[in-house]
């Protein structure tokens, strides 16, 4: 779905509704990646178990990273991970799909990529996707 001009008032209701725990940027916009990043995490400025994951490519070293974060217990509140890439390797999407199949309560993914096009089907069928 495309976002709002303002997205601020309808993310923070679209979170009120929506059990959705994964979702996917696209467009770069690094305001509304901070911005879904904050609504998932109650509103607070204080992201104490926010873990990014910056660079070219995700690989699967970086996925069961990844996966095995996903199982710990939270620090506090939610546990968000924020996926900065150009690139996920396909093995890397396997293993992000199975962390998706069953998510842990209060664990939220934000992968942010240029394009929808870049990630296979089963994987992408998992994802709210916005476009900013």
């Amino acid at each position: 779905m495309i976002l709002p001009k303002n997205p601020e008032k309808f993310l923070k209701n679209f979170l009120k509704v929506s059990p959705s725990q994964a979702f996917l940027l696209t467009g770069g916009d690094e305001k509304v990646e901070k911005l879904l990043v904050r609504s998932l995490s109650g509103g607070g400025e204080s992201f104490l178990d926010l873990r990014v994951y910056e660079g070219e490519a995700l690989k699967i070293e970086e996925a069961r990273e990844i996966h095995l974060a996903a199982h710990q217990s939270a620090l506090s509140g939610s546990k968000i991970f924020l996926i900065k890439t150009d690139y996920i390797a396909p093995e890397a999407q396997g293993t992000l799909l199975k962390i998706l199949e069953e998510p842990y309560p209060q664990t939220y993914f934000v992968i942010s990529l240029s394009s929808e096009a870049l990630l296979l089907p089963p994987l992408l069928s998992r994802l709210t996707i916005f476009r900013a």
